[in-house]
């Protein structure tokens, strides 16, 4: 059983943020902004799968 991530949850907030800030940091033509602002929405998102995955198994 996989569990799913809570729409309005703190991980959820958190990474809309990032992607928000990926795609300012891209417009505005900062590109090590935009790499490091996608890094963390990355991060973010493997690291709540990661630990959401382990905890719905009983590991």
């Amino acid at each position: 059983m996989t569990a799913t991530p809570t729409p309005g949850g703190p991980v959820a907030q958190l990474t809309v943020e990032a992607v928000s800030e990926a795609k300012k940091a891209h417009e505005e033509r900062r590109h090590l902004d935009c790499v490091n602002w996608t890094h963390a929405a990355n991060w973010m998102l493997e690291g709540f799968w990661i630990t959401d995955s382990s905890e719905a198994s009983g590991q």
